[in-house]
C-alpha cells in the first residue's frame, strides 16, 4: 500500500494531465528474476528492474539510466541517505524496493520522464521501436572510449 504521500502525488499528477511517464506511455516495470541471474540485483540485494515498451517496428532503443556512483563506505552512505527521501527525490539509486510504488505515484521512469528517443511522437524517427529503461540501483560506474567502425571493425 502506498504512503498518504505517495497516493496525493499520485492524484496531483493525474490532475495535471501528465502524458509523459511510462504507465501513461504503455510501458511495463518488469524486475528481473534474481533466481535465474544472481547478480541482477541493486546494491541492496533487491532485483534489477527495467521498464519495457512493445513497438511495432523491429527496431530496438535500449537506455541505460544514468546517476551517481559510489566508491567507498562514506560516499555510498551518502548517496543511500540522499535517495531514501521520497518527499523531495521520487528516484531510487540504490534500490528497487520502491520502485513501483514511486511509478504509480510520479508516473516516471525511476524518476525521469522521456526524452528524446524513449518519447512516442511522431517527431521522433524512433517513435515505433521496441524500447527498454534500464533501472540504475548499482552505483558502479561504466566507461569505454571505443567505436565500431562501418566495416565492424574496432576504432580506437
Amino acid at each position: 500500500m502506498a504512503s498518504p504521500t505517495l497516493r496525493f502525488a499520485a492524484l496531483f499528477a493525474a490532475a495535471q494531465g501528465q502524458q509523459n511517464g511510462p504507465r501513461s506511455l504503455g510501458y511495463e516495470l518488469r524486475f528481473v528474476d534474481t533466481e535465474a541471474h544472481p547478480l541482477a540485483v541493486c546494491n541492496d540485494g533487491s532485483s534489477a528492474a527495467y521498464y519495457l515498451y512493445k513497438g511495432s517496428s523491429d527496431a530496438w532503443i535500449v537506455h541505460q539510466q544514468g546517476g551517481w556512483w559510489c566508491w567507498d563506505a562514506y560516499s555510498c552512505q551518502v548517496r543511500w541517505d540522499h535517495f531514501a527521501n521520497h518527499t523531495t527525490e521520487k528516484r531510487t539509486l540504490m534500490s528497487t524496493k520502491d520502485l513501483k510504488n514511486l511509478t504509480d505515484a510520479f508516473d516516471t521512469f525511476n524518476g525521469e520522464h522521456n526524452t528524446g528517443l524513449m518519447a512516442h511522437a511522431p517527431t521522433n524517427p524512433m517513435a515505433n521501436a521496441s524500447k527498454v529503461f534500464l533501472v540504475y540501483c548499482s552505483s558502479d560506474s561504466h566507461a569505454g572510449n571505443r567505436s565500431m567502425g562501418s566495416d565492424g571493425a574496432g576504432e580506437s
